[in-house]
């Protein structure tokens, strides 16, 4: 009788269809281990081939992060408007240089007099006249203008001291209320890229919706996002708005690579610079000015020609002093007391300032971290678009993969990534002119470090 095949195999010749079965499963073994070193050395390939396009990926990831001529100021005209409290504490500094100068030349007053006189004894028809000179020293003469005059340039001095600390809070003001506009006119580019996009996103699963190709509630998700998209941009355009001077601009994109100086430093710069802490110290100078003794005192230097009643002729030479025969023994210790006062006031000024650029410091750390983060992340969407872009020209593709529909949501997360770089950016570039108003640094980059 003749056995099937079947039987043939598992019957009488067993150790044959093992043989069959392990020859099968060494083939499969050695077809997938080259399929895998296959894959491993295109894989190096790829790598060792990709890498210049990983660079180019970087190098637009980071350029999508700065800020493009489109956010550039119209025309000069808008950035001079911008600058006019610079304008004005640019203004203020002449002023005050040249008023200082002529006040410390000038002389109130040198206590020299011309003095004279005349008298009639009707009864006996006679004449007295006198005239000369007089030089008072003390009393109202020579020394209390000097001494006024000082007292003057003390008070002129608080009176800028104080003028350009009210100015330097005024521009820094100004200054934050041009990131402000800056920043509305960010969200309202943002807003209308997101719009447009949504929008023509909405046109196409909407098509889609209608041959089955994807879902209502995707339809109405798009739907929602694009009415958020509209409000916001509504929103924004009506609000103040302008562009970036030129001289704000390379500042902003250059901040992911500098570095602040030490706070020690930054610290002390605040402290050489600060009014507050100036204008302590004219309060120190000022308590020396305290009422004394000197003040009592009198002493006046003559020298004149008199013609007496007799007709007798005299030209006379002499001093005149009164000197007080009180004292005010307290006084110094009153000066000391008050100079110890503004003293206090300033280590608790000192302490404030020390206080703020740490905070800023802090935060300046932190969004630049921020913002190198994001633009990892912009560098990471830009490489799913790639990746995307090349599944999508590919003919063989998984089930499970809509290379398509990547590409859709990867550009809106990419306009939502840019905006958000360029949000950070802006918030350091707020950090650092905070920081400078502290300081009072001029030009900004005193701030940074260099290699």
């Amino acid at each position: 009788m003749l056995l099937s095949n079947e039987s043939f195999k598992n019957r009488r010749f067993p150790f044959i269809a093992s043989l069959l079965l392990l020859g099968s499963s060494l083939l499969c073994t050695t077809s997938i281990t080259n399929a895998d070193v296959g894959v491993s050395v295109s894989r190096t390939e790829k790598t060792a081939a990709s890498s210049p396009i990983i660079s180019a990926i970087r190098r637009e990831a980071v350029e999508l992060s700065r800020f493009d001529e489109k956010l550039r100021a119209k025309d000069d005209g808008e950035a001079k408007e911008q600058d006019i409290m610079g304008s004005v504490m640019s203004d203020i500094g002449d002023v005050e240089e040249d008023y200082l100068d002529k006040l410390q030349r000038r002389r109130s007053s040198y206590g020299l007099y011309a003095v004279g006189g005349y008298n009639n004894d009707y009864r006996n028809s006679e004449d007295r006249y006198d005239a000369g000179l007089k030089w008072k020293l003390f009393n109202d003469g020579y020394f209390e203008a000097v001494r006024d005059d000082e007292k003057k340039i003390l008070e002129a001095r608080l009176e800028f001291y104080q003028l350009r600390r009210d100015m330097n809070e005024r521009q820094l003001a100004d200054y934050l209320f041009q990131l402000f506009q800056v920043d509305n006119q960010l969200n309202v580019q943002l807003f209308q890229e997101k719009r447009d996009a949504l929008a023509a996103l909405l046109q196409k699963r909407s098509e889609q919706l209608k041959h089955g190709y994807t879902t209502e509630l995707d339809v109405l998700d798009i739907q929602h996002r694009l009415r958020n998209a509209e409000s916001s941009l509504s929103f924004y355009s009506g609000r103040s708005r302008s562009g970036i001077p030129t001289q704000h601009m390379a500042n902003l994109n250059r901040l992911d690579s500098v570095e602040l100086k030490p706070l020690p430093e930054l610290i002390e710069m605040a402290e050489n610079n600060s009014y507050e802490l100036k204008i302590q110290d004219n309060f120190m100078e000022r308590a020396d000015y305290l009422p004394g003794w000197r003040d009592d005192l009198s002493v006046d230097v003559s020298a004149e020609y008199t013609n007496e009643y007799d007709g007798e002729e005299r030209s006379v030479i002499g001093f005149e002093v009164e000197l007080p025969l009180t004292f005010d023994l307290g006084a110094s210790s009153l000066i000391k007391t008050q100079k110890r006062i503004y003293k206090y006031q300033q280590q608790a000024v000192a302490y404030r300032l020390q206080q703020k650029l740490e905070k800023l410091y802090d935060a300046f750390t932190f969004h630049k971290h921020r913002l190198l983060s994001k633009q990892e992340e912009i560098e990471i969407l830009l490489r799913k678009t790639r990746k995307a872009v090349d599944e999508e020209s590919n003919i063989i593709q998984k089930l499970s993969s809509d290379p398509a529909r990547d590409l859709d949501l990867l550009a809106i997360q990419k306009i939502d990534a840019r905006y958000e770089a360029l949000g950070i950016r802006l918030k350091i570039y707020e950090t650092v002119i905070q920081i400078s108003a502290i300081t009072q640094a001029a030009p900004l980059s005193s701030l940074f470090q260099f290699d």
